[in-house]
This record gives structure tokens, sequence and C-alpha cells, in this order.
């Protein structure tokens, strides 16, 4: 019986490796590839731009709320004009019960065509300690975006075009 060593891919972790935890980012910041399976935080109340690395497969980052933005937004958006955004977050209004269903609660969707970035506002759009994105490169043109944003108003779509 003959076993094969899978090749890791870009952004994978060897065994005892962990993910860093990136906090304290300038306004604007530009990923690089090298980080991906990393954890960004959004933790400056100005808010933060990420610009993510050009796609490639297998690239992955998560990013995680953890200072209420007061003021701009907490934004990522892909590098280029060829790469677009698909998948869905849910948008949940602060201080309801987790798995309880409020009438406020929106689930918003990135077509895979238009969609280039999701902004929040700090409001309707995320951007409330707690939420939480995660983006996984599918194609040199295309990203998967899931996640949770805390919203404290009747949440509306998040992405942008």
């Amino acid at each position: 019986m003959s076993y094969e060593q899978e090749t890791p891919g870009p952004g994978s972790k060897s065994d005892g490796d962990r993910a860093r935890i990136i906090s304290g980012l300038d306004p604007n910041r530009t990923l690089q590839r090298s980080e991906s399976g990393n954890t960004i935080l959004f933790d400056r109340a100005a808010g933060i731009a990420i610009t993510l690395p050009k796609a490639q497969e297998g690239l992955k980052f998560r990013f995680v709320t953890t200072v209420a933005l007061t003021s701009n937004a907490y934004s990522i958006v892909c590098e280029g004009s060829f790469a677009f955004m698909v998948g869905k977050v849910n948008g949940t209004v602060e201080g309801t019960s987790a798995g309880e269903w409020y009438p406020a609660n929106r689930s918003h969707f990135a077509n895979g065509s238009t969609h280039v970035g999701i902004s929040s506002n700090g409001t309707t759009t995320g951007g409330l300690v707690g939420s939480i994105i995660e983006l996984e490169c599918l194609s040199p043109s295309l990203w998967l975006i899931t996640g949770t944003l805390a919203c404290s108003g009747v949440p509306a779509t998040p992405f942008t075009t």
C-alpha cells in the first residue's frame, strides 16, 4: 500500500503552524498572498480599507470586527478589474438571540459577476463587534464570501460594484 503526500496549496499551514492574527493595520492595506490563512482584525474605529491580493486559487482570509466602527468604513475589495465576489453574508440586528428568527435579519448575496467588494458602515451594513467575513479564492476571477455582519439597524446590502 502506498500513500501520496498532499502538496500544500497557497496559504496552507504545515502541522504545528498556527494562523497569525493581524491587527493594528493602517487605514489602507493591501494584503499579500503570503498572509493567506490568517485572521485580520478590524480594530480601528475610524475604519480600514483592505485590498485583496491578486486572485489565486486557495487563498483564504478571515476578518473579525473587534472594535465598533464609528466613522468611514471597514471595506474589502478585489484587486484589479477582473475579480468578483460570490456567496452570502447574513446581516443580524445586534441584541437578537443566536438562532432566534428576528424579522429585521437579512441575507445578502454577492452575484459573482458585478460585486467587487463589501463595505460595513457601522449601522445597517455591519461594522459592529462580532462581525465575521471569510473569503476563499475559487479561481483567478472569483472569491467565495461568507459571513455574519452585526448591524444596529435593518440590514442593507453591504456589497459594492
